[in-house]
């Protein structure tokens, strides 16, 4: 009985951990209805309209880290972002659903806006190709963890 008790809070738990993830999920979807506007002000005297480009993208990035720590928590790629090079920025897309062997994307409106050709506003990718590519981002960002090298140089010390 204890273990069954255990299961069910581990299932409840896993149940409300991807609803947390697919609602922000949905909330980061949002700003793309969202025409922005572009301020002249900066420094102390930024603009806190809440369709300013500049505040869209710190709102977008604040969903896209929760969401990274959400699915890394739960070993998901389920809220993973996804990036893939244009000009010179990026096109980002999240993970919305995750299949046996493919994973659906959809366009999040970031920055510049750039939607890659073959994806368009939403799309499919290979699970494998998507693993690869979260897990090479993660190890990239542990080793350039300013953070870390302070640790790393401590030791040799």
């Amino acid at each position: 009985m204890h273990i069954f008790v255990q299961r069910l809070s581990i299932n409840h738990l896993n149940k409300l951990t991807m609803e947390a993830i697919n609602t922000k999920i949905q909330e980061l979807l949002k700003f793309n209805a969202i025409e922005p506007t572009y301020s002249s002000l900066r420094g102390r005297n930024k603009s806190t309209d809440p369709t300013d480009l500049d505040n869209i993208m710190k709102a977008q990035e604040t969903l896209m880290k929760e969401l990274k720590t959400l699915a890394r928590a739960n070993k998901t790629l389920l809220g993973r972002t996804v990036k893939f090079q244009m000009a010179d920025s990026h096109a980002v897309y999240v993970v919305t659903k995750v299949n046996a062997s493919t994973v659906q994307v959809s366009w999040i409106k970031y920055c510049d806006a750039w939607q890659d050709d073959r994806l368009g506003v939403q799309g499919s990718l290979s699970k494998s190709y998507v693993q690869k590519t979260v897990d090479f981002t993660d190890w990239w960002e542990s080793e350039t963890n300013p953070n870390k090298v302070k640790i790393n140089q401590r030791e040799n010390v």
